[in-house]
């Protein structure tokens, strides 16, 4: 039915199908950025708590020396 359909009755729902596929790739890069950027201050966030608390500086309880 679909392929037998004439074009002027195909171009609404192609044209809905193309604005979504715009608005898709619009959303997804705007996701891509907003993650890029989560990662990037969480190696920031990491980097300052591993500065600030270092490996050297961790004392074991005595409870768990034995």
């Amino acid at each position: 039915m679909w392929r037998n359909a004439p074009a002027e009755e195909k171009k609404p729902y192609l044209d809905s199908i193309e604005a979504n596929r715009t608005e898709n790739a619009r959303v997804n890069e705007a996701w891509k950025e907003a993650a890029a950027e989560w990662d990037q201050r969480s190696l920031e966030v990491k980097d300052r708590w591993c500065t600030e608390n270092p490996f050297d500086a961790w004392v074991v309880p005595s409870s768990l020396d034995e």
